[in-house]
């Protein structure tokens, strides 16, 4: 019933966004100087931006007064993201391993109170944490319900990597409960969660998919260093 009615596709994304931000209006507190800046100025200004987004993005649905807003915060929120991964590095470091063991101790029943995120508390993060607010905080909001009901688009899984493909498919959403891990159908949700949550602490904040040319190129460089270190090891 959603599919035909085209709810939470990204069609619905665009128009509950323009409505959303219409009707509440924006609210300047983006706190970066942008004064005259476009949308390609920010654009550059995102050093792990692909190419391929980059085009898609001047094609975006976003009237000129959303785009540029839209822009402004995502290149802030990318910038303070960054500066944390610093901090995310050094508690992996000192804390991963020991992190992981302690999870693996505990009964089911224990980690699925544990691993709950209201869906409401997404968007207060985003505004108190970050100080995101405005078109980009609108946005947000419309891709939190879309990520919330994914089923019901009927679209694939489009993650980044293997890590994030696998968190993906453990990641589920109840009302209840809000975003949690699935402990019923997945066979390591907390070994998923582990290998994406280690991505925080860098090199790049968002690693490029694998469509783009350059990872596919690393990832074919991979697959021949590892064939031939087994012809290495069978000789």
């Amino acid at each position: 019933e959603y599919r035909r009615m085209g709810r939470y596709t990204d069609d619905w994304v665009v128009d509950r966004s323009m409505f959303e931000y219409v009707n509440q209006g924006s609210c300047a507190c983006c706190g970066i100087s942008h004064a005259g800046m476009g949308m390609m100025e920010f654009m550059q200004a995102c050093s792990d931006l692909e190419t391929d987004d980059g085009k898609k993005e001047v094609r975006s649905p976003w009237p000129e007064f959303m785009k540029n807003e839209i822009w402004t915060d995502r290149v802030k929120i990318r910038n303070m993201m960054k500066k944390e991964m610093a901090e995310y590095a050094s508690n992996l470091s000192l804390h991963g391993s020991g992190m992981l063991d302690h999870l693996n101790s505990l009964p089911p029943t224990s980690l699925t109170r544990m691993f709950q995120l209201p869906r409401d508390e997404l968007s207060e993060i985003i505004k108190e944490k970050y100080d995101i607010r405005g078109a980009y905080l609108v946005v947000f909001c419309a891709v939190v319900e879309q990520v919330a009901y994914f089923p019901a688009t009927g679209y694939k899984a489009d993650g980044r990597g293997e890590e994030e493909m696998d968190f993906e498919e453990a990641l589920t959403y109840n009302k209840r409960c809000g975003f949690c891990l699935n402990f019923d159908e997945h066979l390591d949700p907390t070994g998923a969660f582990s290998d994406f949550f280690q991505r925080f602490g860098g090199p790049k904040l968002m690693p490029r998919s694998a469509k783009s040319k350059g990872a596919a190129a690393a990832i074919r460089e991979e697959g021949k260093e590892e064939q031939g270190e087994e012809e290495g090891e069978e000789e």
